[in-house]
C-alpha cells in the first residue's frame, strides 16, 4: 500500500517458507536500483542482568550486561524501573541501546538521598519487550554539606543594640545540589595524512561539581570499540590516530564529576581515501609523452587540412 511519502509492503507469515531474502527494485525512466532485506522469525530478548548499582546522593549508575538472547534482531532500547522500598508504584525511563551497551551502564536520575530502592532492566526489539530482570536494591548516599563557618572567638566583644533599634535579617546564600555534568561538546579537525583527526573537547556546565576525567570511545562503524580511553579533565582535546582509510568513524565522550556522567556526546567523521603514489620520474615521461604525442596528433591535422 502507498502513503505520501512512502509505499509498504506487508507481508504476513504462513509458513517457514515466507521467512528469507526479499528483493526490493524502484524503477524509473532513467534507470532502477534494487535493495535487499532479510526476514527472519523474531522474539522478544531475554532479561538484561544487573551486574552492580554505584549510588550518589541524588543519582544511580546500574552497570549491566547484555541479554543472552537478543530475540532473532538487533536490541533497540532498554527500559529501568526504579521505586523506593515500601512504594507501590514504579518509576520508569528509556535508554537508546546503542548508547547504553556502549558502556554497559544507565543512570537513573531524581533520586531521594540516603534512601533505599530498587531498579530492575528490560530489554526492547522490533518484536516488543522482553522479560525484565530481578530487582537490585542500592542505598543513596547522603547529601555531603559544607563545613560550618568559624565562629566568633570569645575574646571578641560583641555589642549589644539598642531593644528599639531594628537591623535587617542577612539573605541566605542558596545553592542548587550538585548534579552530573553536561556532555562536552565536539569539534573535529583531521590531519593532513587524512587518515588521523583531532577532536576538541569544549567543556560545558561542570554540574556544581569538578569534571573527575572524560571517557572516549571511538570505532569504524559496524566494527568493534576501541579500548577506552581515560583523560584527564584538563584535557581539552584527542588524538586518534592510524585510521582505517575512507572509512566512516563514530565517537563518543562522557564527562564524568562526583555525581556520576555526563550524556554521551557523539561525534561522526569519514576518514579521507587512501592515496596512490606514482613515482615522478615515470609521471615526468609520461606527461612528456603525452605531449608529443598532442603535438604530433596537431600536426597531422594541419597537414590533412
Amino acid at each position: 500500500y502507498n502513503t505520501p511519502s512512502a509505499s509498504y509492503l506487508e507481508v504476513t507469515p504462513d509458513s517457514e517458507n515466507d521467512f528469507g531474502n526479499y528483493n526490493c527494485t524502484a524503477v524509473n525512466r532513467i534507470g532502477q536500483e534494487s535493495l535487499e532485506f532479510i526476514l527472519v522469525q523474531a522474539d522478544t530478548p531475554s532479561s538484561p542482568s544487573i551486574d552492580q548499582v554505584e549510588p550518589y546522593s541524588s543519582t544511580a549508575q546500574v552497570q549491566f550486561d547484555e541479554p543472552e538472547a537478543t530475540g532473532g534482531v538487533p536490541i533497540l532500547k532498554y527500559k529501568a524501573e526504579w521505586r523506593a522500598v515500601g512504594e507501590e508504584v514504579w518509576h520508569s525511563k528509556w535508554y537508546d541501546a546503542k548508547e547504553a551497551s556502549m558502556e554497559g551502564i544507565v543512570t537513573i536520575v531524581g533520586l531521594k538521598p540516603e534512601t533505599t530502592y530498587a531498579v530492575r532492566l528490560a530489554a526492547l526489539n522490533g518484536k516488543g519487550l522482553g522479560e525484565i530482570s530481578a530487582a537490585s536494591e542500592f542505598k543513596t548516599q547522603p547529601v555531603h554539606s559544607p563545613p560550618p563557618p568559624a565562629s566568633a572567638s570569645s575574646s571578641t566583644p560583641v555589642p549589644l543594640s539598642p531593644p528599639d533599634t531594628t537591623w535587617p535579617l542577612p539573605a541566605l546564600a542558596t545553592t542548587e545540589p550538585a548534579r552530573e555534568p553536561s556532555a562536552p561538546k565536539l569539534e573535529g579537525q583531521m590531519g593532513e595524512d587524512g587518515n588521523s583527526i583531532k577532536v576538541n573537547l569544549i567543556k560545558q556546565d561542570d554540574g556544581g561539581s569538578p569534571i573527575r576525567h572524560y571517557l572516549v570511545r571511538y570505532r569504524a562503524l559496524s566494527s568493534e570499540w576501541k579500548p577506552e580511553i581515560r583523560l584527564p579533565s584538563g584535557s581539552d582535546h584527542v588524538m586518534l590516530k592510524s585510521l582505517d582509510w575512507n572509512a566512516e568513524y563514530e565517537v563518543y565522550v562522557v564527562a564524568e564529576n562526583q555525581q556520576g556522567k555526563s550524556k554521551a556526546a557523539h561525534f561522526v567523521f569519514r576518514t579521507s581515501a587512501q592515496p596512490t603514489a606514482i613515482p615522478a620520474t615515470l609521471g615526468g615521461n609520461s606527461a612528456s609523452y603525452t605531449f608529443v604525442s598532442l603535438l604530433f596528433s596537431a600536426v597531422t591535422l594541419l597537414l590533412l587540412c
